[in-house]
């Protein structure tokens, strides 16, 4: 009787363990194709350590606002990977002089 348990047991953890990571497939597959609300190919991210020196942070933001081709600028302390977001994105880092 006891290996009955352990065998229910199993088979019950196992059917929660596979409905878990079809749910979690489904919220993957989700997010990739959900609008996030800005074109994902006019996007420019700037990383570095800009809360070192929030003055500079605040001329970059300033001068950015006041190109035409921009529509909006928003500035955070640490950005999401953007690659868990959207698929086959294209990461290049440019130096900051």
């Amino acid at each position: 009787m006891d290996k009955e348990r352990t065998g229910s047991f199993q088979f019950w953890v196992s059917i929660t363990l596979i409905i878990c990571t079809l749910v979690m497939l489904q919220q993957s597959k989700f997010i990739s194709q959900k609008d996030l609300g800005f074109n994902k190919d006019a996007l420019l991210v700037i990383e570095g350590d800009f809360h070192m020196n929030p003055q500079f942070t605040r001329h970059l933001v300033e001068e950015i606002k006041q190109l035409n081709q921009v529509v909006s600028v928003a500035e955070v302390y640490r950005c999401p990977r953007w690659e868990a977001f959207i698929p086959n994105s294209i990461s290049q880092k440019i130096p900051l002089k």
